[in-house]
């Protein structure tokens, strides 16, 4: 299982969850170049964001599904939390409900 979890930040990855992505080129050259077997793996994306902006979803999801292409991973979900710049408090238990439909997937 591989989960990718970020805040966003003008409409991409934090910088450290970028640089991370990065160093996953030895395993998109061991499939893609080398042609070597990788073990198929299933993952998620979870990610907060001030604004909401469904554009925004969009591109954070294309982008997360070449990198889960690169380690040979089905994503079989992702929860995005938005808006919360407006939000004066987080609702704990919508959340909790949320990661629970979205680990049940699995």
């Amino acid at each position: 299982m591989i989960v990718i979890s970020s805040p966003v930040y003008f409409v991409s990855f934090t910088s450290p969850l970028k640089q991370l992505i990065d160093r996953l080129q030895v395993i998109y050259a061991r499939k893609f170049i080398l042609n070597q077997y990788i073990k198929p793996k299933k993952g998620i994306f979870i990610f907060t964001a001030g604004r909401k902006n469904n554009k925004m979803v969009d591109a954070l999801l294309l982008q997360c599904k070449y990198v889960f292409i690169s380690l040979n991973a089905e994503l079989i979900g992702s929860l995005f939390k938005l808006d919360t710049d407006n939000e004066v408090e987080l609702d704990l238990e919508v959340i909790n409900k949320d990661i629970d439909v979205l680990l049940s997937n699995i």
